[in-house]
């Protein structure tokens, strides 16, 4: 648990907070801790922790898939057209 803290408040920027009260910083490190967990929980369930490692999953797969689907409509039009001369 150390390390999710230390990263909070090293990277996560929660070493100086700008809030007033004790309260509001207490919401601030409510959300930061609740988004770090969504990112452990996003990370085990998908193996991509962040937006956009899933964003950029999503571009690669869909580019894969047009790549595909351009193939397979290349391959009918020339079987078409072969059925076609053929007739």
């Amino acid at each position: 648990m150390e390390r999710p803290f230390a990263h909070l408040y090293e990277s996560g920027e929660m070493k100086r907070t700008h809030l007033r009260g004790r309260d509001n910083i207490l919401k601030r490190v409510l959300i930061q801790v609740s988004a770090l967990n969504l990112g452990f929980l996003m990370q085990a369930a998908m193996g991509v922790g962040t937006p956009r490692g899933i964003k950029d999953r999503i571009r690669s797969m869909t580019s894969a898939l047009t790549r595909t689907l351009a193939s397979v409509f290349n391959t009918l039009s020339v079987t078409s057209e072969t059925l076609h001369l053929l007739s």
